[in-house]
């Protein structure tokens, strides 16, 4: 007779977030694509887990909107539409815009040099034709004045805001020639100048101008054909 294995529950929980964040991230980096059938039993095999945990990384990541599923249907790695982008943009622009402003009047000097460090590894990346790491450090650079709010409710939407992102900006490599990393190299410069200086409403132009450039070209690939038009299935 088979003896069944049994975990710990802390045993378990881990072997639950390490198949969460190992799916999660070959979601994002389109490693499993937009619209792509998840085969419990293959991924589980993949992930050297039992279904159980599996199951659970699922669920969360159905919360975090990267994973759909139906009766009978099984699931499958969620679709980009541009009703998507623009609903997932407009969220950012409220919550990275009104981050921005408070931050612009409450940084303190380290917080301060964090962001440039922040950006400095950015440039290296880039410079490294890192292109997955240069992306995830655009995003910490963004993220990182909603941390220092130390608001865990907008901490929290910012980090799910981020994944997606994360996914477009690899989805939109595919068809469209990548955003010059120099333009981005200008627009932080300036964010960080303004910082410095306190101009509260200009950083939250820049953000916004950013945020807005990033969907059109988003609206660009959609006129390709480029992103789905309809999540039905």
């Amino acid at each position: 007779m088979i003896q069944k294995r049994t975990f710990p529950a802390r045993q378990l929980a881990s072997m639950e977030q390490w198949a969460y964040d190992t799916i999660k991230d070959r979601i994002l980096t389109l490693e499993l694509r937009p619209g792509a059938t998840i085969t419990e039993a293959e991924l589980a095999k993949s992930l050297d887990v039992s279904k159980t945990p599996l199951r659970a990384a699922l669920m969360q990541l159905e919360r975090d909107e990267l994973v759909e599923s139906a009766p009978y249907k099984g699931s499958w790695v969620r679709p980009v539409t541009l009703e998507s982008i623009q609903h997932l943009f407009q969220l950012r622009e409220a919550i990275e815009g009104f981050a921005v402003e408070a931050f612009a009047l409450v940084k303190t000097p380290e917080q301060l040099s964090k962001l440039q460090n922040i950006e400095r590894s950015r440039l290296e990346a880039v410079e490294q034709n890192q292109v997955d790491l240069a992306i995830v450090r655009d995003a910490e650079f963004h993220s990182y004045p909603v941390q220092a709010l130390g608001n865990p409710h907008l901490d929290r939407l910012m980090i799910n805001i981020s994944d997606h992102r994360r996914r477009l900006r690899h989805l939109l490599a595919d068809h469209l020639p990548a955003p010059s990393p120099y333009a981005i190299t200008e627009r932080h410069n300036a964010l960080l100048a303004a910082f410095e200086k306190g101009e509260a409403e200009q950083v939250r132009a820049i953000v916004v101008d950013g945020i807005r450039a990033l969907l059109g070209v988003a609206e660009e690939a959609a006129a390709k054909g480029a992103l789905e038009v309809s999540t039905d299935r």
